[in-house]
């Protein structure tokens, strides 16, 4: 005698069963997509655990495909959309764009470009250790204020400029004017201590600097 078993509530006569679970069952696992061999540079560049991201992404754009009525991508489209994700995720996210403002020092532009050497000196620095604060001839601490002394001590004797010389001529006052001018965008940067090197070097050269809610303000002391 056959089978009279009656179907149950809205389960259709003759159903063999969930044909979403077995489509689910079709999906490889994790940890079979990260042994393909296709993917081992992606591992080998990006990370497991970046790779492991886009897996666990594309292995649910599948689930949510086979739920619409898709069929199992094959190993090789699966690893395709995989790499492509992987190239997503680890792209960066910062996009080269042209600046038609008028302004050239913006700072929802990234500020300014970069002189090429200016460039490789921070590509260079970035390769290793430096001795920011770290005073290699007597092996003690250092000041990284040290490091750029000099270039604002050369700066400040351009054009054969001597400040305690020609207090309140007007190429002094120009020149402190411009000094306060470079402060004032140091401290928008957030570059405090370079701020308070002019400032103290200004000082010695009886600059007083005043910052006031107006703004930067200076005087001959």
């Amino acid at each position: 005698m056959g089978d009279l078993t009656l179907p149950g509530a809205g389960e259709a006569s003759g159903s063999t069963g969930n044909t979403a679970a077995v489509s689910f069952a079709g999906l490889p696992s994790v940890d079979k997509l990260l042994g393909q061999p296709a993917l081992a540079a992606c591992v080998a560049a990006q990370g497991q655990a970046l790779v492991k991201r886009a897996i666990v992404d594309e292995l649910a754009a599948q689930r949510e495909a086979l739920r619409a009525g898709g069929v199992v991508a094959s190993m090789p489209a699966l690893v395709a959309a995989i790499d492509k994700r992987v190239a997503a995720l680890a792209a960066s996210t910062l996009r080269r764009v042209i600046n038609l403002t008028g302004t050239v020092i913006h700072t929802n532009l990234g500020r300014a470009p970069m002189a090429e050497e200016a460039v490789d000196a921070v590509a260079a620095a970035m390769r290793g250790y430096t001795a920011l604060e770290y005073d290699v001839a007597g092996g003690g601490r250092g000041d990284r204020d040290d490091l750029v002394e000099g270039l604002l001590r050369e700066l400040t004797g351009v054009l054969g400029l001597r400040l305690q010389e020609k207090q309140g001529s007007g190429d002094a006052d120009k020149f402190v004017d411009l000094l306060v001018e470079v402060r004032s965008e140091v401290r928008k940067q957030k570059l405090w201590a370079m701020s308070d090197l002019i400032r103290d070097r200004l000082k010695e050269m009886s600059v007083v600097i005043e910052d006031t809610k107006e703004g930067t303000k200076w005087r001959w002391g």
